[in-house]
């Protein structure tokens, strides 16, 4: 069988390669007869010698190339193979011989590689899902771990993580660990996952440079009903500062939201909408001004010298007469 996967859906895409080992194989007879190639740097001839090899204590071998195709359709950059190469050697290939291709960009059905290798190669294309398909996504993968979330739960995972499905499968199964066997709830999702209590902060600053003083105050004591302390707050305040200061330093040669996202290492469209929105209110002067406003308010904190309670109100006061 010789199968192409291609497109930017890289989980989906590792998870069907992760099912056909098992169907392939048996335990402890993968090793002998599993092949990556993980670059372009593939000579023609080990590659007909990797798949020409016979089984060993199997039925089958199994080859995976990674991200050769687009390379070869794209001629982005120089591959150690030609087409015509790789195209003879597929039609040669045995049946005990299974070859993937795994390319993490979509290829173009009018390009020369799929034209190549369309009459003797399955090939499939594996989108990311967008909108209302993720939450069915998630819904498919809590079946697939024994877990089960209430809709709620499954809309807030996907406004908090968009369509990162790697990370969202790691959160689904702190979730489903967490509520050992019960249902996920929108409050489990609160405590559970970071970018959750991201936007419980982001609520706290927006009231805060709204001059709505209680509002901003009952949105940190909501955070400490959570079971977080004060000193946990002032962190997560700064770590949101810095970042701010990070999107203001970045917009000046990146306009592109998703760009920005990827330079600070957040995943959440909403994170990246509010970080941008918020860095566009404060000058560099007083962000760095809270920065070592909430420094020294951490010393305190932790010396015991202020009081929690005003030391939210400090906090408050900061962000409102700053911003």
């Amino acid at each position: 069988m010789i199968k192409i996967l291609h497109g930017e859906n890289e989980f989906d895409i590792s998870m069907e390669i992760s099912k056909l080992k098992s169907s392939l194989f048996s335990p402890g007879s993968i090793d002998s007869n599993l092949t990556i190639f993980s670059d372009n740097s593939i000579e023609a001839s080990y590659l007909k010698s990797v798949v020409s090899t016979v089984p060993f204590l199997s039925d089958y071998r199994l080859v995976v190339i990674e991200n050769l195709l687009y390379i070869l359709d794209s001629n982005e950059k120089k591959s150690s193979i030609n087409l015509q190469e790789l195209v003879e050697i597929l039609k040669n290939c045995p049946p005990s011989t299974h070859v993937i291709f795994k390319d993490e960009r979509k290829l173009k059905s009018s390009g020369r590689v799929l034209k190549s290798l369309v009459d003797f190669a399955e090939i499939k294309e594996v989108s990311l899902p967008k909108g209302r398909q993720i939450n069915f996504w998630i819904k498919s993968r809590l079946s697939q771990i024994n877990g089960k979330a209430s809709d709620q739960a499954i809309s807030k995972l996907t406004l908090l993580l968009g369509n990162n499905l790697r990370l969202i499968d790691q959160e689904l199964k702190k979730l489903v660990l967490f509520c050992d066997g019960k249902s996920i709830q929108s409050n489990d999702v609160n405590l559970i996952i970071t970018e959750a209590r991201d936007i419980n902060i982001f609520s706290a600053i927006d009231y805060a440079l709204q001059k709505k003083t209680n509002l901003a105050i009952k949105s940190f004591i909501k955070l400490l009903t959570d079971g977080l302390t004060v000193s946990s707050i002032v962190s997560m305040v700064y770590r949101q500062i810095r970042l701010l200061i990070l999107v203001k330093e970045i917009m000046r040669r990146e306009k592109n939201h998703e760009q920005i996202g990827k330079a600070i290492g957040i995943n959440s469209t909403y994170a990246i909408r509010k970080l941008i929105e918020q860095s566009k209110i404060y000058t560099f002067n007083q962000l760095f001004i809270i920065l070592k406003r909430l420094l020294e308010m951490d010393l305190l904190i932790k010396t015991g010298q202020i009081d929690e309670n005003i030391a939210l109100e400090i906090l408050v006061s900061e962000l409102s007469t700053n911003g």
